[in-house]
């Protein structure tokens, strides 16, 4: 069960509300198309205990913002403007990524995620499938 907690994160001026599942563990889901950078997630120190994120159709560009969310185990990006797997060497419990349609023609930043077994890289321009 997922209910709405008196949390939210502000992006572009609209704020979105953080959920709380029944493990007290936060989840965040934003789906905003001119959302252009997720810089605000560098604040979002209060909320280190976020296991999932989905943030898609937007026009972010770079992974970067996430190194605190130490418990983060799933990472949905998809539908965005990225065009390199980069910045993720924090994330030590990430299970599942999801990066679909986006501009990624290269996997590589992969080799430190020791508990990734779900990647999603459908719809990007992949030219060898190398780096696993």
């Amino acid at each position: 069960m997922i209910k709405i907690d008196k949390k939210s994160i502000k992006f572009n001026n609209i704020e979105y509300p953080i959920y709380k599942n029944s493990n007290n563990l936060y989840e965040l889901s934003i789906d905003d198309k001119e959302l252009e950078s997720i810089s605000e997630l560098e604040n979002f120190q209060d909320h280190s205990n976020v296991e999932y994120i989905r943030i898609c159709n937007t026009k972010i560009n770079k992974i970067k913002h996430l190194k605190h969310l130490r418990i983060l185990s799933v990472l949905n990006l998809s539908s965005n403007k990225i065009n390199e797997i980069e910045n993720l060497e924090h994330l030590s419990s990430l299970s599942e990524l999801l990066l679909v349609k986006n501009n990624i023609t290269k996997i590589k930043g992969l080799e430190k995620l020791e508990n990734l077994k779900r990647l999603y890289l459908g719809q990007n321009q992949l030219e060898k499938i190398q780096g696993l």
